[in-house]
């Protein structure tokens, strides 16, 4: 697929190491390519998961990096308490 070797690309976080929002960003287009089919689950997740505690390492404030944590809870390790309190977290 073309759109996975795109993602490769995306190297903002290079720019930025200390920007929590890119971390997030990429967690959330791993994300994405794994629950539409472009990329398997167990690449991709893994990969979102490490942006994600990334993002939580520079900003342990920053929702919207809860957020992508309860996404990888809910939809990779089906740990649906995890989840819920990241997305409580978040709100």
């Amino acid at each position: 697929m073309a759109i996975y070797p795109n993602i490769k690309g995306f190297r903002i976080w290079e720019l930025s190491p200390i920007n929590a929002a890119a971390y997030s960003c990429l967690a959330n287009n791993y994300s994405l390519l794994a629950s539409y089919g472009f990329v398997a689950p167990n690449d991709a997740f893994p990969r979102a998961n490490d942006a994600t505690q990334k993002a939580l390492e520079i900003d342990d404030t920053f929702v919207e990096a809860d957020a992508s944590l309860g996404s990888f809870e809910s939809q990779y390790e089906c740990d649906w308490l995890g989840a819920a309190a990241e997305f409580q977290r978040a709100i």
